[in-house]
C-alpha cells in the first residue's frame, strides 16, 4: 500500500494512532489501514468490587484469572453478574489475541493447540456466566 499512500497528498499518517495503523503492517509491509476500531471495555459497580475485595487485584488478571473468579462469583451470587461489556467485547478479545496463534513467517496456525482450545474455553465461560448487562444493572 505504501506506493498509494505516498501519492495521496491528503492522507497524513502522523495524524492517526500509530499502534492502530501498525495493526495493518505484517512483516514490514502495510496490507491495510484500519478504518475503525473498538476498545474492549468491561464495567462493573464499585460496590461489587468492594464487597468482593477485588478492587486492586484485577489490574494483573489474565483472561483465565478473570474467568475463574467469575465462575466463583456466579456460584456465590446466582442472581448477579460481575461485569458488563459493550457490543463486540468477545470479538475484540479474540481479535486482540489471534496473532498468538498465527505465525505468518512460517505460514502456520496453531488452532489445534491446547492454548487455543483453552483460550476459547475461557471466553465461553465468560460469555456464558458473566457478561449480561441487564442483569448486572439489577445487582447494583
Amino acid at each position: 500500500m505504501e506506493p498509494y499512500i505516498s501519492k495521496d497528498k491528503d492522507l497524513n499518517l502522523s495524524e492517526y494512532n500509530e499502534n492502530i495503523l501498525n495493526s495493518g503492517v505484517i512483516n514490514g509491509k502495510r496490507y491495510f489501514i484500519p478504518v475503525a476500531y473498538d476498545v474492549p471495555i468491561l464495567w462493573t459497580a464499585n460496590s461489587i468490587l468492594e464487597k468482593n475485595n477485588i478492587e486492586n487485584e484485577m489490574a494483573n488478571w489474565t483472561l483465565k484469572d478473570m474467568a475463574d473468579f467469575a465462575v466463583q462469583f456466579k456460584e456465590k451470587n446466582p442472581e448477579n453478574y460481575l461485569f458488563g461489556y459493550g457490543d463486540g467485547f468477545i470479538r475484540n478479545i479474540m481479535y486482540a489475541n489471534w496473532r498468538e496463534f498465527v505465525d505468518y513467517k512460517r505460514k502456520q496456525a496453531s488452532f489445534d493447540s491446547e492454548e487455543f482450545v483453552d483460550f476459547w474455553k475461557q471466553l465461553a465461560v465468560l460469555k456464558k456466566r458473566v457478561f449480561v448487562i441487564k442483569n448486572l444493572l439489577k445487582s447494583i
